[in-house]
């Protein structure tokens, strides 16, 4: 597994506040579980500190308590140490001087199989919906995108992952200009365009070094024949996006 690391100080140990000495900058590879690789990294850092004849605190207070902290979370983990929910382990100094008995080892082992199983899932999902997403701004159905992805979401979950985007729309790469054609620039219309859109377009010939070519959008209803037009797609955007290309429609033409 791996993981990633940060240590923590507090000087009121029995009613700590406590605060960031070092966040690890980098993830490690560790065949162990998070509680005993907290474990070694605090020994290490206690350890390598001591070793530079530098001072460090003392372990716990005169009553036991501990006074440094390891939290411990997974390398995937874009929330690690942002959320309590996202650290897996928790190491406190005064936890060194003792054993963990093997029978609980085994529980915090099974308990991170399943956390870590919960974050790849919870990664998967939010990889779906981008997708899903991308997808739907593109152009492609709604209906057709929640069946494609089940069985990992039903149906109705699906649906409400996709981006409400209620106008049809056309996506057009063209070189030259076109001043018959019911089409306008994305840019002055103030409508975003989305990343597989633009991915889409440098494929057919948008380039900035190129500044004959450029990217046109017309509402589905009124598309027809672009001169000098490279490529078209379908594409969907919201109603305010359509409604602004409407008006630049209307202005322009």
């Amino acid at each position: 597994m791996r993981y990633i690391h940060q240590i923590e100080q507090t000087e009121d140990a029995e009613n700590p506040t406590w605060y960031t000495v070092i966040t690890g900058d980098h993830d490690e590879e560790y065949d162990g579980t998070a509680a005993e690789y907290g474990r070694a990294v605090l020994e290490n850092w206690v350890e390598d500190a001591s070793m530079r004849g530098e001072e460090t605190p003392a372990l716990t207070d005169e009553y036991g308590n501990a006074r440094l902290r390891v939290l411990v979370a997974f390398s995937e983990d874009d929330e690690a140490f942002a959320s309590p929910i996202a650290v897996v382990a928790v190491v406190e100094s005064s936890d060194l001087s003792v054993q963990t008995d093997p029978e609980l080892a085994a529980v915090d082992a099974a308990r991170e199989a399943a956390l870590y199983a919960d974050l790849l899932k919870r990664l998967a999902l939010g990889r779906l919906g981008q997708t899903l997403t991308a997808a739907r701004h593109g152009g492609h159905p709604a209906t057709a995108l929640a069946n494609r992805a089940y069985p990992a979401v039903s149906y109705p979950v699906a649906m409400r992952m996709l981006p409400r985007v209620p106008a049809k729309v056309v996506w057009s790469v063209v070189r030259g200009e076109s001043p018959t054609a019911r089409i306008v620039e994305p840019g002055p219309a103030g409508v975003d365009v989305p990343d597989v859109i633009l991915e889409w377009a440098a494929a057919h010939g948008l380039d900035e070094s190129d500044p004959d070519v450029w990217l046109g959008v017309t509402l589905a209803s009124d598309a027809g024949k672009v001169p000098g037009e490279i490529a078209y797609r379908d594409g969907a955007l919201s109603k305010e996006d359509g409604e602004a290309i409407a008006a630049q429609l209307n202005e322009q033409h």
